[in-house]
């Protein structure tokens, strides 16, 4: 991301303020090299995956397409979860409380979510 400009343009949606592209922009860092090559050389196989998987997105992504995050999703049996107005920084983008819980719930449907706020906490 060699400019702010192009990391709002990929990252964040519009309506996100300036301050706080400007503020997550400036500790933004490369991608490994070595990251980056097993990213190339190494391709997922999703038919070795027991567990489930929650591919969850941003229908504003500059990154991804709704179109691949439910290829993906089908990849690893199972179906995105696309947040309306949300890029691809979902836990910096002002939606991510809405994120947070669909991810919760997300969870709780498969058993394994904890109990925030519900019955069972103090």
């Amino acid at each position: 991301m060699s400019t702010r400009a192009r990391a709002r343009a990929l990252l964040f949606v519009p309506d996100t303020p300036a301050e706080d592209v400007s503020r997550y922009w400036s500790r933004l860092q490369d991608e490994s090299y070595a990251a980056f090559v097993e990213m190339l050389v190494r391709r997922p196989r999703p038919s070795r995956v027991q567990t489930p998987v929650l591919v969850m997105g941003g229908d504003s992504d500059g990154l991804f397409s709704v179109r691949e995050m439910d290829a993906t999703a089908r990849a690893y049996g199972g179906e995105a979860v696309i947040v309306p107005g949300a890029g691809h920084n979902l836990m910096l983008d002002a939606r991510w409380r809405e994120v947070a819980e669909r991810m919760l719930t997300w969870l709780r449907e498969r058993g394994v979510g904890p109990d925030v706020g519900g019955a069972g906490s103090a």
